[in-house]
């Protein structure tokens, strides 16, 4: 008798226990946020209803898509569950196993790291698109940088192209004539009181013709200080403003022309000793059919 009432009272025990576990009610666990074709939602117990976007979801719905179908909830945890075609689906379990870190099931789709993945996709691709630009610029920059020294170096090169021609145009200028009852004279525009700078006469042996003999120092001074202008023009082209050249220059003249030119003491700069070299064999100067050989220094300084 005593055992048959312990019987009776874990037996009232566990059916309060079951009873207690089947009152506790449902809860909204999520609504529909897109769907296409057809898809219902079963509680336990009752019919199936057709959702729609808005309607809610409750943790003991099943849901059911047809064919073609598709459905997204918006889960209340803020992740957004999808599922394809001909697919069923407790809600409870769903919500339970993503809580739990796991996935959804196979053939439905959770949005959650969905959209991670798609955020991180398009950082990526914002990242390259800056990247690109960055590099466009900077492409940009080299181009005009590189346009802008070519036109200076354009700039330059006509610059001394007629720093020359003034140069051969004072020489021409200076050259002596043989006029008839008159002796050669050359003219070098001597500023006042330069002791260095006197004319010059150049004597022709036989009369009227060129002179055979080697020139002096005073034939060719004149030529050689015209040509400063070019020396510095050459500086310029070749290095930054301030910057001092300093050569020296052996020719050879005959006839008026300089037929060798070789640096005696280059500057370090072979741009510049070029354009030196370059300028040189330009110069005129008084006519003598003896060569005459020069060696002068050169400085400049470039602007």
């Amino acid at each position: 008798m005593r055992l048959w009432g312990i019987a009776v009272a874990l037996a009232l025990i566990a059916f309060a226990a079951c009873s207690k576990k089947k009152q506790t009610p449902a809860a909204v666990v999520g609504k529909v946020s897109a769907l296409s074709g057809e898809v219902t939602a079963t509680r336990a117990g009752a019919a199936p209803r057709a959702l729609a976007v808005g309607a809610e979801l409750w943790s003991d719905d099943t849901v059911k898509t047809g064919v073609g179908a598709r459905v997204t909830v918006e889960l209340a945890s803020g992740a957004v569950y999808e599922m394809g075609a001909e697919a069923e689906r407790k809600l409870g379990e769903v919500v339970a196993l993503l809580e739990q870190g796991g996935s959804a099931g196979t053939g439905d789709v959770t949005a959650a790291a969905g959209r991670h993945g798609e955020q991180e996709a398009a950082g990526t691709e914002a990242t390259a698109e800056r990247e690109l630009a960055r590099t466009s610029a900077a492409r940009e920059q080299k181009l005009q940088a590189a346009a802008a020294a070519e036109a200076e170096r354009a700039r330059l090169r006509a610059e001394l192209e007629q720093k020359v021609r003034e140069s051969e145009t004072v020489r021409a200028r200076n050259m002596p004539r043989n006029l008839p009852n008159q002796k050669p004279k050359i003219s070098i525009g001597c500023p006042p009181g330069d002791p260095l700078c006197v004319e010059s006469d150049l004597r022709a042996p036989t009369g009227s013709g060129p002179s055979d003999t080697m020139l002096s120092a005073r034939d060719v001074g004149p030529a050689l200080r015209a040509a400063q202008s070019v020396w510095t023009a050459c500086a310029t082209q070749v290095g930054p403003p301030g910057t001092a050249f300093t050569a020296k220059l052996r020719i050879e003249i005959q006839n008026g022309k300089v037929t060798e030119t070789v640096l005696a003491e280059a500057s370090g700069s072979q741009p510049f000793d070029q354009c030196v070299l370059q300028a040189a064999r330009k110069l005129t100067f008084p006519q003598s059919s003896a060569a005459s050989p020069v060696a002068f220094p050169i400085k400049a300084v470039a602007r």
